[in-house]
């Protein structure tokens, strides 16, 4: 069986995307219609199916809607093909495109394809979870090639050629970068394409965001293009038209190469995870490509520069508390909220924020920290992820937001502390004088839990909800269990993801000790008690 981590991005975005009332949590840029997109046509409109003026095809609307070719149409990747092909000598074709639904299935079918056990890959980061998640749950070990704010989130060409061993495979780059903004330029690309071409190494490039620049434009020599225009057959690339395209609801992304073997390579897997991606989302992407692509590109890096005005006009009224390094490209920024220069804990204040004001964003050390095999993360404490190309209206009112609870609410975020399933978190959520009860919550943040989402959901709650003190408890991931606890019984959850609820007298306080005898720190041991 493979062993796969949780993807906490998805899962704390899902978990929490219906208690916002302003969501700036997603990464897509705001997105389109079809009606809108026929006014971005750059040719002459002529009737369109339901008798307005406007040019998408009658194909669309008299097409049968049958399997589409398994490798995607054949227009499509045509179309992807010619764009790819601008800047270099040998023009692609399409048996260099394989259409996926989203970018998502091309990393997953590129990894499939080309990683093996024992394969060695270097991973730009941060990124996005799945591109060294799935990489080292195939068997490979993975090393993250790692970036910070204090120098830009510059890639260190250097650092990478340490990193080289005999077994290297695979060099994993994010351009431009989920979750920072930040954008590799031209030359450190030609100098990661070097190393690679040195040691025979395959350049995967996620793409997904490309091409979103709002903050560089094509003039400047350091302007980033395509891994496939540098001239390297050895680099595999994925796109979508979610993020810089508008169109997360027509699932449709890809994957390419120079290379057409190791297009082939990603091919086999194909047709175990899907048959083909849907005629009409194909004609559409063909369409948007083909006679929308310079004024919708326009339209999205015009609203990435309006909103980001926004954004860092708030930066700057919030100095005091927040920094950031301004992102480049992609619709993604990267906040680093602190108190006298020490990180908040991003989940607390994420958690809050959303309480409070109904603002959801993203918490850094959880969704982009990776952790060890202990379960520790100590990355990105006091990060938040903003998305901030989506609608310009709500961006305002999520800033309204933040800003009022930054008068309000902010003094009492933590400030961040370690996360790991060596750690217990212990808290007395509530008291009952006449029953004398005591509820103590003990979080334990593993590999496999990573945020506590239900210990907020616990907290709420009151003693009489529980029953008596052997009273079940309808919350996920959870265990309750009675005044008479050993440290022997709690013991055995030391390797699970569980949260346990323990209900205990007022008496049997003092045995909290025998717990942390076995297991936690004298820190953990006086936080408890602080409690």
């Amino acid at each position: 069986m493979v062993k796969i981590d949780s993807f906490t991005l998805e899962d704390y975005i899902n978990d929490n995307v219906h208690k916002a009332k302003y969501s700036i949590a997603s990464s897509c840029s705001l997105p389109i219609s079809l009606q809108e997109l026929q006014l971005l046509s750059e040719k002459s409109s002529s009737p369109s199916a339901n008798g307005e003026n406007g040019p998408i095809p009658n194909e669309i609307f008299t097409r049968d809607l049958d399997y589409a070719p398994a490798c995607g149409s054949q227009k499509l990747r045509a179309r992807l093909a010619s764009l790819y092909s601008v800047k270099i000598l040998t023009p692609l074709s399409p048996e260099n495109v394989l259409i996926t639904p989203g970018a998502s299935l091309a990393n997953c079918l590129i990894f499939h394809g080309l990683c093996n056990p024992g394969d060695h890959v270097i991973c730009h980061y941060p990124t996005y979870q799945q591109l060294y998640s799935q990489p080292a749950s195939l068997g490979a070990d993975v090393s993250l090639w790692r970036t910070n704010g204090e120098d830009n989130w510059k890639l260190d060409v250097e650092e990478l050629k340490r990193m080289i061993r005999p077994e290297t495979r695979f060099i994993v780059i994010n351009n431009p970068q989920n979750p920072t903004g930040a954008v590799i330029p031209r030359s450190t690309l030609e100098s990661i394409i070097q190393v690679a071409r040195e040691h025979s190494i395959i350049v995967i490039s996620d793409e997904v965001y490309r091409p979103l620049f709002h903050s560089i434009t094509p003039a400047d020599p350091e302007f980033p293009p395509s891994v496939m225009s540098l001239g390297y057959e050895n680099v595999v690339v994925s796109g979508s038209m979610s993020k810089a395209y508008s169109m997360a609801g027509i699932r449709v992304g890809w994957l390419a190469s120079p290379n057409v073997e190791l297009v082939k390579k990603c091919e086999k897997w194909r047709a175990y995870t899907v048959i083909s991606v849907g005629q009409i989302d194909q004609q559409i992407a063909s369409y948007a490509l083909d006679e929308c692509l310079h004024k919708l590109l326009k339209r999205n890096n015009d609203l990435a520069r309006h909103n980001l005005g926004l954004l860092e006009g708030f930066i700057e009224q919030h100095r005091w508390a927040c920094d950031w390094v301004k992102p480049v490209g992609a619709s993604v920024a990267f906040v680093r909220f602190s108190k006298m220069g020490k990180p908040v804990d991003d989940v607390e204040f994420c958690e809050r924020l959303l309480e409070k004001e109904g603002v959801l964003v993203v918490p850094g050390n959880l969704c982009f920290g990776n952790r060890d095999e202990n379960g520790n993360g100590r990355d990105f404490k006091g990060y938040v992820r903003i998305g901030f190309v989506g609608e310009t209206k709500t961006l305002e009112g999520a800033l309204e937001g933040l800003r009022a609870f930054m008068r309000d609410g902010f003094e009492d975020v933590p400030v961040g502390r370690l996360r790991s399933s060596r750690n217990l978190e212990c808290l007395i959520t509530s008291t009952s004088t006449s029953t004398s009860t005591i509820i103590i919550t003990i979080i334990i943040y593993s590999n496999s839990l990573r945020f506590p989402s239900h210990r907020r959901s616990i907290m709420c709650q009151r003693s009489k909800d529980y029953g008596n003190s052997n009273g079940d408890i309808a919350v996920p991931r959870c265990a309750c269990v009675g005044s008479a606890w050993a440290a022997g019984f709690i013991k055995k959850f030391r390797h699970t993801s569980n949260t346990i609820v323990i209900m205990s007298t007022w008496t049997k306080l003092k045995q909290i000790d025998k717990i942390f005898s076995h297991w936690g720190s004298m820190h953990d041991r006086q936080d408890m008690r602080r409690h």
